[in-house]
């Protein structure tokens, strides 16, 4: 599945979300879809390794 989404907030305002699980949790999923963190790492590279 492939989900496309055009998100117009300043570039702060969204990298600020990439950084946070519970913003993550809101903007992330399609509209009509809810999601929910259970772990999240914020280290450089970490999700490289997955």
């Amino acid at each position: 599945m492939t989900v496309n989404r055009v998100i117009e907030l300043p570039p702060k305002r969204i990298y600020d979300a990439f950084l946070g699980p519970n913003e993550l949790a809101i903007w992330l999923p399609p509209e009509g879809f809810s999601d929910e963190v259970h772990e999240f790492d914020v280290t450089d590279g970490s999700w490289l390794t997955e």
